[in-house]
């Protein structure tokens, strides 16, 4: 028998000091930020309705299919979308962003400069993806790939999360990204307010271990080197909670407090949740809030 999972996962966004929002408030420069639980814009609540399209900025790398990426964001807006996720990634392989690290592709980073432009354009604000855990587009495989054919020993994929090397690789290309001057705007993208958040990575998996350690600290790590850089808020990946084997998974009905502390999601959403990710959940939603962070909450479904 098929059922319907519903995974919820947490992404954080850090949090600027209240000195700051205020003068950014004061200024109306249209950066989404963060007072207490919520969101605002310009001092006001801010509500956003998101969508996903990974491929804007390898169709807009080409001029002449440019007008594809203005009708996406035409018709967005239409419908009351008001944020994007897309890629900021696209590493070796057919006609990447990065050829090897550190080496750019120029007219694909031009396609990104419209996307960012256009979005602009239709009040559509952005979460960029600096890379993919998968193989699609290069992900984590083509960094390690890069450092083994420097002489580095890895012996899989999750090396990424722990060589130094590997590290540098991917820092280099956040800082390439974050400053960035756009073609098209004249901005630095971290000064864009078109931009609302960055993701550190699509999906982040470490499989060797399944405790999650690795990739917390790999995302401290990475996070400290961000904020440091840009004064955005940061979008924390959402595979922040701990892996389990699937036979350690038990489906179990969502149960009332876990409902009531997710109170914002329509109770029909939530359905079977693993009881690992409801006691996950619970114990993160409880410190969140009891230090007034703002909770934005990811959705999946998942056939079991």
């Amino acid at each position: 028998m098929k059922k319907w999972g519903l995974f919820l996962l947490i992404a954080l966004l850090m949090i600027q000091q209240e000195s700051h929002l205020q003068n950014v408030e004061a200024a109306g420069d249209g950066f989404i930020q963060t007072r207490g639980m919520r969101f605002v814009l310009n001092g006001s609540p801010y509500y956003a309705n998101g969508f996903n399209a990974y491929w804007l900025m390898y169709v807009a790398s080409d001029p002449s299919q440019r007008n594809k990426v203005t009708s996406a964001f035409q018709q967005a807006s239409r419908h009351g979308l008001t944020v994007a996720r897309t890629w900021a990634f696209s590493d070796g392989g057919y006609r990447p962003l990065q050829y090897s690290p550190g080496s750019y592709n120029e007219n694909m980073f031009k396609g990104l400069d419209f996307v960012i432009s256009e979005a602009r354009k239709y009040g559509i604000k952005l979460i960029l993806s600096f890379v993919n855990n998968y193989e699609s587009l290069g992900g984590k495989k083509q960094y390690v790939e890069w450092a083994k054919s420097q002489g580095q020993y890895l012996s899989s994929e999750d090396g990424f999360f722990t060589s130094p090397v590997v590290k540098g690789y991917y820092k280099n290309h956040v800082k390439t990204v974050i400053t960035r001057h756009n073609s098209m705007t004249g901005l630095v993208y971290k000064d864009d307010s078109t931009i609302m958040a960055w993701e550190l990575m699509n999906e982040p998996r470490c499989t060797s271990d399944l405790s999650g350690k690795t990739i917390q600290r790999a995302v401290q790590n990475c996070a400290a080197t961000l904020q440091a850089k840009a004064k955005m808020m940061t979008r924390v990946p959402r595979s922040m909670l701990p892996i389990k084997r699937s036979s350690e998974v038990r489906w179990v009905s969502s149960s009332a407090r876990f409902r009531s502390a997710l109170g914002l999601i329509h109770p029909g959403w939530i359905g079977f949740t693993p009881k690992f990710i409801q006691s996950t959940l619970l114990t993160a939603v409880d410190a969140l809030r009891k230090k007034k962070c703002p909770i934005l909450i990811d959705n999946h479904l998942r056939e079991t």
